[in-house]
């Protein structure tokens, strides 16, 4: 069983980074940490500039983007949310998913080395057997309160330390936990990992007036090069195209398969990819 979370130590650590944290909110279980950061206390809230953080444990009602739920047991993975009122304007805000997916990548594969990779916009992918599979996820959401600013929260879930018989039957060839590629990570040590990486590359993102490290985040993109399905959202059928490049505004840029224009698109979502080998996206799990 992987060591309990140190609430101690991260928030010895919160204490002695440059940024401005201003609390960490802590639950043994609960239903979303991004739920449990929406609804702080004040002192935890507002000025900008500042950031809280939100951990558990457990969660019965995690969530990811979609509307997807969220596999989250109590020992084996980190369940974690970071709050801010971010300086720059809400259309730029979508391009933080990006950000917060490039740092999160970057953050455990220092802890563990272990090569992970970003799936636009929010899956954090490992190679197991040859075969990408999801061991995280990120959910970022504008909350407007009703008094004060909106706040940009953003939840990121990773698998760390779960056998793959305790994931629900119709998930068990598609995620991964990072245990399976290296010795289990202490949880506390990559829960800080994560939220210093974040807050680092959100408060650059911001200094850069919205600019993505797009170069960055190249190195870790997968399926460039590759055919894949993408949603756009529309209503309309969802369409094969390659991928051939991230975009600067943080879109895709696709071309036909058998090669002509390209163009810049935001997909609602990569269904799949005739990638070597096939990679589909894991089965959409109920609320």
């Amino acid at each position: 069983m992987p060591a309990a979370i140190d609430t101690n130590r991260i928030e010895a650590a919160l204490r002695d980074d440059i940024g401005s944290w201003r609390g960490l909110v802590y639950a043994d279980e609960t239903g979303s940490t991004n739920d449990d950061v929406r609804t702080a206390q004040p002192a935890h809230l507002g000025l900008q500039g500042s950031w809280v953080m939100a951990l558990a444990d457990a969660q019965k009602n995690g969530r990811g983007r979609l509307g997807h739920g969220w596999f989250s047991p109590a020992g084996g993975a980190i369940h974690l949310s970071l709050a801010a009122e971010l300086a720059l304007s809400t259309p730029l805000w979508p391009r933080a998913s990006l950000v917060v997916g490039g740092a999160a990548a970057r953050a455990i594969s220092d802890v563990t080395g272990i090569d992970v990779r970003l799936k636009w916009p929010n899956d954090l992918l490992v190679s197991v057997d040859g075969t990408w599979r999801k061991a995280g996820g990120i959910l970022c959401e504008r909350h407007e309160p009703a008094r004060g600013p909106a706040l940009w929260i953003c939840g990121i879930g990773v698998d760390v330390a779960i056998e793959r018989s305790a994931f629900p039957t119709a998930l068990q060839d598609h995620v991964a936990s990072l245990s399976w590629l290296a010795p289990a990570a202490d949880r506390t040590e990559l829960a800080l990992a994560l939220a210093l990486a974040i807050r680092r590359d959100i408060e650059a993102w911001q200094a850069r007036g919205g600019q993505l490290a797009v170069e960055e985040l190249r190195k870790r993109a997968v399926f460039i090069g590759d055919i894949v399905t993408i949603d756009e959202g529309d209503g309309g059928a969802a369409r094969d195209m390659r991928l051939v490049d991230l975009a600067n505004d943080g879109g895709l840029i696709v071309q036909p398969p058998g090669g002509g224009p390209t163009e810049n698109v935001a997909p609602l979502q990569i269904l799949a990819a005739q990638s070597n080998p096939p990679w589909h996206a894991p089965p959409r799990l109920p609320r």
